[in-house]
């Protein structure tokens, strides 16, 4: 593969504090680089990249579709003329879909002051918030551990004006404040639940429980209707020395950063064609398993 697109993907790769889908908008911006700089390409070269893409971030839809994508342009009479045309269409997309969920969001609060609390970080969901802040009151964050995303949404939120509360992952878990709102983001919209950070199907338990609205924000994009080739396992995991730094001998480090979420009928997505139910998600899935091309990695 060429060094500098390979050196980009190990750093896509590497980014555990992005949002699935500004790193979705990072791998475009890529691979489109490494097309404008070669005349030609070969099926090899076409896959070789998709196969990369798929890999760095296993558990990110976006990344699988824009892939699946790459990897259906092998097969073109023209690779470079279809290679632009999908990816530019996808970039179109991800690039304007957060935008148009934001307004939806804004457009869909009560036009009273209302509180909120969204878990870890997402740049779908922080862009939400920060288009409706006139209609916010206050924003509770979960640190976002070990990771400690939730502080990235917290600093982008403050800097906005909008106050914020930064509160441990357990507590917002546990003993969710008065909010109206319960907004995630996802990495991944599946047939039988969502991928998001460990501990978002607690906190979707305890926000219905809470009599809360529960909104999954995440553009079609995040939609996989093929079986991922991540699965959530503690075992699977590799140590994550943040959480402990110098454990004592015998003391092993595990961590799950991700888990899937089993869907509720309580709970609503918010695409950029607007509000779904968990039946019109299955069903937008069932359309997609037509017609999405996917990578054999």
């Amino acid at each position: 593969m060429d060094r500098v697109l390979s050196r980009k993907i190990r750093a896509i790769a590497r980014d555990d504090q992005s949002g699935a889908a500004e790193l979705a908008l990072a791998a475009v911006d890529a691979v489109l680089v490494w097309r404008s700089t070669h005349k030609s390409f070969s099926p090899r070269s076409i896959i070789e990249v998709a196969r990369a893409l798929s890999r760095a971030h296993s558990e990110m839809a976006p990344l699988q579709r824009l892939a699946g994508e790459i990897a259906a342009t092998s097969a073109a009479s023209d690779p470079a003329a279809a290679l632009r045309e999908r990816l530019n269409r996808f970039r179109d997309t991800a690039a304007t879909a957060s935008a148009r969920i934001a307004a939806r969001f804004s457009a869909l609060l009560p036009p009273r002051k209302t509180r909120v609390a969204t878990y870890s970080y997402s740049s779908t969901a922080v862009g939400a918030i920060l288009r409706a802040k006139r209609r916010i009151s206050l924003v509770y964050v979960s640190e976002g551990r070990p990771g400690n995303e939730g502080r990235t949404t917290a600093a982008k939120l403050a800097h906005a004006g909008l106050r914020v509360v930064i509160v441990p992952d357990v507590v917002l878990l546990s003993q969710l404040p008065p909010v109206s709102h319960v907004i995630f983001g996802a990495d991944a919209i599946l047939p039988n639940g969502f991928f998001n950070k460990t501990g978002s199907s607690l906190l979707l338990r305890t926000g219905l429980a809470h009599r809360a609205r529960v909104w999954v924000l995440a553009d079609t994009l995040k939609f996989l209707p093929h079986p991922p080739a991540f699965t959530p396992s503690l075992g699977e995991c590799k140590p994550n020395w943040r959480f402990w730094n110098h454990p004592p001998a015998r003391v092993k480090l595990q961590d799950q950063i991700h888990e899937l979420v089993p869907y509720d009928s309580g709970m609503r997505f918010l695409t950029e064609r607007g509000l779904m139910t968990v039946s019109a998600v299955r069903k937008h899935l069932h359309y997609l398993q037509r017609n999405t091309p996917r990578v054999a990695v």
